[in-house]
């Protein structure tokens, strides 16, 4: 019997490039300084214990990655993507 396993993704600012900086102002910004610092820690912590998972609890020679990508909430990115218009 297969299993799915379903991940998330969260993206690091390393993840977003040229982008990471405009980012981390808004989040500064909708949040406060400590709560995005919270909030970079989580997202750290999340792809420690991910590595952890994946590194010691899955036999990778099994292992298929399927990537899905969900535009239902696009649009409260869409200043990252201006070609998505609402």
């Amino acid at each position: 019997m297969r299993t799915l396993i379903y991940v998330p993704i969260i993206h690091t600012s390393a993840d977003l490039g040229s982008l990471a900086k405009d980012e981390a102002k808004r989040g500064v910004a909708d949040l406060g300084t400590e709560a995005w610092r919270e909030h970079q820690k989580t997202v750290e912590g999340f792809w420690y214990a991910l590595s952890l998972y994946f590194n010691y609890g899955v036999d990778e020679r099994r292992l298929k990655i399927y990537q899905a990508f969900f535009a239902k909430n696009l649009s409260s990115y869409s200043s990252h993507f201006p070609f998505y218009r609402r």
